[in-house]
């Protein structure tokens, strides 16, 4: 049996036909603990197969710090065949309810201390494509939220300039690291 408790889609964003931003809250008001590069499973009843619970992991973008909702963007690919989840995702409304499981996965560590012992302050660079940036939005809000001042760079490729889901928020880090210095 999964171990999983009740949510709801409490906000939807689309950038694009086929890309969203979209935010889920346990009905419970209780966030698990997690770490940024950890995912959830995501279980919603399936329309077309008489509402059986379909589950599928999803890259969570909100930071840890972040006790009000889980964050994701989802690409919506529907050739050769579109998935079911997120299908259901894309045609859900606001207020739905979805299932969550706890978050797992392996979390991005970054050292705080070089070999030496000494203080890490080296750059960090991260790269992804597409929506595989989720885990990089969640470390970068993390890193800002916990006054982390290491630079961090984030390359995020697409096809299309309005595939870049989250480049308002980049943007927004960005001129606020310049506004400080």
């Amino acid at each position: 049996m999964v171990d999983e408790g009740k949510s709801t889609l409490t906000y939807t964003h689309f950038l694009k036909e086929d890309l969203m931003i979209f935010r889920i809250a346990p009905n419970n008001g209780i966030m698990p603990d997690y770490e940024s590069g950890q995912f959830l499973t995501i279980g919603i009843p399936v329309v077309a197969e008489n509402y059986k619970i379909v589950r599928r992991a999803y890259s969570i973008a909100s930071h840890p710090e972040n006790k009000k909702y889980f964050e994701f963007v989802v690409r919506w690919v529907r050739k050769p065949l579109p998935g079911r989840v997120t299908t259901q995702l894309f045609y859900a409304s606001e207020g739905e309810q979805v299932y969550l499981t706890k978050p797992t996965g392996n979390a991005l560590t970054i050292n705080q201390r070089l070999p030496d012992g000494s203080k890490d302050e080296r750059r960090i660079v991260c790269i992804g494509g597409g929506t595989g940036i989720a885990p990089f939005v969640s470390f970068a809000r993390h890193l800002h939220v916990v006054g982390d001042k290491r630079e961090i760079v984030v390359l995020h490729g697409s096809s299309y300039v309005d595939e870049l889901s989250y480049k308002g928020l980049f943007t927004d880090l960005e001129t606020e690291s310049l506004d400080i210095k």
